[in-house]
């Protein structure tokens, strides 16, 4: 039997999260996206972990797994309402997977874009603490299984080319978030550099 090893999580402030359903095929439905904004930041919580072998088999490596995925925010956020509509839309999709995007102005307007987001059933739900927070939603970053062209919600900009095997793509070369709830972005195609 082997014990799963978790980093200490890596905190992003989120000033919007932008939800995509997909379709039974796992392309995107953008008709369907959902966008929420925070006034006052939550927060991204990112855990790497690895599964490591058994004592018994030492000539094995490490396996990694999808990183775990958190949105926290403070026990006094003002915006639970908007908090609980994020936790909402993540479990009203049936999909298996959904695609979330997240920007953090105060970063300097940085993007994450996660493909393919799991949500992790509350019965499992391995919960990631952080002092005088709350954990609302927890997922996987799953790898992308085939390229994508996500577009941008500037229709001008090139899009983002995600690569199959990558499960984050992040960048600082994007618009800041849109304003209202359902945005759905243009379809123009590019390249942007992936981080698996």
């Amino acid at each position: 039997m082997t014990t799963i090893e978790h980093s200490a999580p890596a905190i992003t402030p989120v000033t919007a999260v932008r939800i995509t359903p997909t379709y039974p095929d796992g392309t995107p439905d953008h008709r369907r996206a959902t966008t929420r904004r925070f006034e006052t930041p939550a927060a991204l919580a990112y855990v790497h972990r690895t599964d490591p072998p058994p004592i018994t088999e030492p000539l094995q490596y490490d396996r990694t797994l999808p990183p775990l995925l958190a949105l926290l925010a403070l026990d006094d956020h003002p915006e639970t309402d908007t908090l609980r509509a994020v936790d909402r839309e993540i479990w009203w999709h049936g999909a298996i997977t959904i695609t979330v995007e997240l920007w953090s102005e105060p970063a300097g307007t940085d993007y994450l874009l996660i493909p393919r987001w799991r949500r992790i059933d509350s019965s499992d739900d391995p919960r990631v603490e952080l002092p005088h927070h709350r954990t609302h939603t927890v997922g996987e970053a799953l790898r992308a299984e085939q390229p994508l062209d996500w577009p941008r919600l500037d229709p001008t900009q090139a899009a983002y080319a995600v690569q199959a095997g990558v499960s984050m793509l992040l960048t600082s070369d994007t618009p800041p978030p849109p304003d209202t709830v359902r945005t759905p972005p243009g379809h123009v195609h590019g390249r942007a550099t992936a981080h698996p």
